[in-house]
């Protein structure tokens, strides 16, 4: 569901306690159990022409799009609910003819384990920071 900041201000109070340098308008979708939010998730690159990684020196065309943030309430976590979420990121940047969907994150990152086991593959790893990335061309 899309995001809503009225609605999910309790769920991003949450993830802003885990993780810092995020605001509402990182958000993209919502997750929810039954009536409750549970997860939410943030994309970046949609509108980017060409996305520049200064770490690697790799210059990227318009066909990549990337997750800027993926949260899920630690009760939740483990549940099936985080690849709910990649889904939806794969939608939306399939449905923008992104090729690939990437996430960084830090190199002792948790979430590193989540993205390999959903076939993103790490593809630069420097100043503590780990870069991953999916192919999700369907045409």
């Amino acid at each position: 569901m899309p995001f809503d900041e009225g609605r999910d201000a309790g769920l991003l109070e949450l993830c802003l306690s885990e993780y810092s340098g995020i605001n509402a308008a990182d958000m993209d979708h919502t997750v929810f159990l039954i009536d409750e939010p549970v997860g939410l998730i943030g994309l970046g690159g949609k509108a980017q022409s060409a996305v520049s990684n200064a770490e690697s020196g790799r210059e990227d065309e318009i066909n990549v799009g990337s997750i800027s943030c993926l949260y899920l309430k630690p009760d939740f976590r483990r549940m099936g609910f985080g690849v709910q979420l990649v889904g939806q990121a794969v939608s939306d940047c399939r449905n923008l003819k992104k090729e690939k969907l990437r996430a960084r994150m830090t190199s002792d990152s948790p979430a590193i384990s989540f993205f390999l086991k959903h076939q993103f593959d790490r593809i630069d790893e420097q100043d503590g920071f780990c870069l991953m990335e999916k192919n999700i061309r369907n045409w």
